[in-house]
């Protein structure tokens, strides 16, 4: 059957259908077109141009709609960014493109053989400075769509954080320099899943440390860091909590004179003690003993002994004497730490 005017008008419909399916970017050989079989179409009723264009355009939109899924673009150093996307079934390999602008020019970066890896490292880039990537499967000699655009940048690593009270309201929190940071911000709060407010800033890279200041006693704080740079923020560390120990009222109990009042004065000066109960310790020491049962430790003046040895010989007292070990018993008093214990004195005041 010869084609008639209403196979040019299929025709048209056809190829602006075409045009509208296929992305844009994505060029098509005519060796990637198969040749219909016996089968793959019913049977022409109007002519065989309009089944044809039928056959192909279902092959092109087919193959143009496997397109990665699930790119995503993660931070892995101050020069380097990880992608990461979902496996496709048909890959046998992936292709990771690169720009500097979202509709900028797009270059190949990087290639994955195999369709089971799902993930390609960046390496070498800018420290803050924003890039966009896109990802297509490989299948054999074909190449599927390109996914989504989808943006990163390399920040630095997080720090790692110790906290330690420095005084009766301060916490220091301290931490190894992070590569790449220009600085780093302090977030506080009062409890470890509560809301946490900037404490403060540090504007250096090198610097280490962070004091915060006016904190209340007996109460516990927890910190987290993130070090910055000129573009971006790293992610925060975990959580560190951090607690002043403290007793301002732990003072010595005022005289009991009853011609005078005692007022206490504070010196503001707090000074961190260690706390410990009383408690006696049984100890064995070197010792000297007189035949008349009389022991003398060697940690007392050794005149004392002589002096006792001669009173004996004064009064022709033949006594002799041995060295051994005897048990003392040492009573060790409490001492009070692990708190910020105030100091000052008392004020007499006469009635």
């Amino acid at each position: 059957m010869k084609n008639s005017p209403k196979h040019f008008v299929a025709l048209l419909s056809f190829v602006l259908a075409l045009a509208l399916a296929v992305p844009a970017g994505n060029a098509y050989a005519v060796s990637d077109i198969p040749a219909r079989q016996e089968g793959n179409a019913r049977a022409p009723q109007d002519g065989g141009m309009a089944n044809d264009l039928a056959f192909t355009l279902q092959t092109l939109t087919a193959k143009a709609s496997k397109k990665v899924k699930g790119v995503k673009v993660t931070s892995v150093g101050h020069t380097s960014v990880k992608i990461t996307w979902k496996k496709s079934a048909d890959a046998t390999g992936y292709e990771v493109y690169r720009a500097t602008a979202k509709k900028g020019k797009y270059t190949k970066v990087g290639t994955i053989q195999g369709g089971t890896k799902t993930s390609f490292t960046n390496k070498k880039l800018k420290t803050g400075k924003t890039y966009y990537y896109k990802v297509r499967t490989v299948s054999g000699a074909k190449k599927g769509a390109f996914s989504k655009v989808v943006a990163g940048k390399p920040v630095p690593k997080a720090p790692q954080i110790k906290t330690a009270a420095t005084s009766h309201d301060v916490i220091k929190i301290s931490w190894k320099p992070v590569a790449g940071a220009t600085g780093y911000e302090v977030y506080r709060a009062t409890s470890k899943t509560g809301k946490y407010t900037k404490a403060g800033v540090v504007q250096s890279g090198v610097k280490k440390s962070f004091t915060n200041k006016k904190l209340k006693p007996n109460k516990t704080y927890y910190f987290k860091v993130r070090a910055v740079c000129k573009g971006g923020k790293g992610a925060f560390c975990k959580p560190k909590s951090g607690k002043i120990y403290a007793n301002r009222s732990q003072r010595p109990p005022a005289p009991s004179n009853p011609n005078y009042t005692y007022v206490w004065t504070d010196t503001s000066h707090y000074e961190r003690v260690v706390v410990t109960p009383a408690w006696d310790e049984e100890v064995h020491v070197p010792a000297v003993v007189c035949d008349c049962g009389q022991v003398f430790l060697l940690s007392v003046p050794y005149n004392e002994f002589q002096e006792h040895m001669e009173a004996h010989y004064a009064v022709s007292e033949l006594y002799g004497y041995y060295n051994t070990l005897v048990a003392v018993t040492i009573h060790h008093p409490a001492v009070y730490g692990e708190v910020w214990v105030v100091s000052g004195y008392w004020k007499l005041v006469k009635k």
